[in-house]
């Protein structure tokens, strides 16, 4: 028996010992680590109305890229409908201006080929008939 489980060391031993750590492994989230093109390839969420889910979805995407650049720019491609701003990032959220109003998106997870990022919004004015209510998330790669 003791001779067996020395066999046994023996052979597991290597696989042990050149057991490397996947390319895609989690990276600090920093700018350094954002900065880049990244190809969205799903895309999961809901609307809600008054709390009632009206759609939802878990779908593959193609066609839409997200580029951070080094001065602080970015740019969102949807088909060749490019929408161009600003970022910072502060821990896990990223904050993109687009429109002249800073979104906050939280990025929830950033590998060096991975980025899944989230997003959240309520529109409760008062002066709405409903509360409407929106989740999307986008998972990319890198390009």
């Amino acid at each position: 028996m003791k001779k067996y489980l020395i066999v046994l060391f023996v052979a597991i031993l290597p696989a042990i010992a050149f057991t490397s750590c996947s390319d895609d492994d989690e990276v600090a989230i920093t700018e350094a680590n954002l900065i880049g093109k990244w190809n969205a390839v799903r895309s999961t969420g809901w609307e809600k109305e008054d709390g009632a889910v009206v759609d939802q979805w878990n779908e593959k995407v193609s066609g839409i890229t997200l580029e951070f650049n080094t001065n602080g720019t970015c740019s969102f491609d949807e088909d060749g409908d490019i929408v161009s701003g600003d970022w910072t990032i502060d821990g896990n959220e990223l904050f993109i201006s687009f429109f002249d109003d800073g979104e906050e998106i939280l990025i929830k997870q950033l590998t060096s080929n991975t980025l899944v990022i989230s997003y959240y919004y309520k529109d409760d004015r008062p002066w709405h008939d409903y509360v409407s209510e929106e989740y999307i998330e986008f998972s990319f790669q890198r390009i």
